[in-house]
């Protein structure tokens, strides 16, 4: 059995939040060709780390409401105006 998926340049680039999505999800791996010839392959990394924060950098110093009405005021689509409320 195929432990991959093989696709061409042109259509990961089509659908390639949909690759990204199944590499996730399913733990599938894609190899990506251009001219016939196998280039790049696109495989699911093991994340030892389960705390999302762990990958916000130097964000994650940053109180957790401070972070979140900044992200509201850099918004591009403004369309949440208020806080959602996150009291138990």
């Amino acid at each position: 059995m195929q432990k991959y998926t093989i696709v061409d340049a042109s259509e990961a680039r089509n659908n390639f939040f949909k690759i990204i999505d199944s590499v996730y999800t399913d733990k599938k791996t894609f190899i990506v060709k251009k001219a016939g010839i196998p280039l790049v392959q696109v495989t699911y990394l093991e994340n030892k780390r389960k705390d999302p924060m762990a990958f916000a950098g130097i964000w994650a110093r940053v109180p957790e409401k401070r972070l979140a009405k900044r992200i509201l005021l850099l918004r591009k689509d403004k369309t949440t105006k208020s806080l959602p409320d996150t009291q138990p």
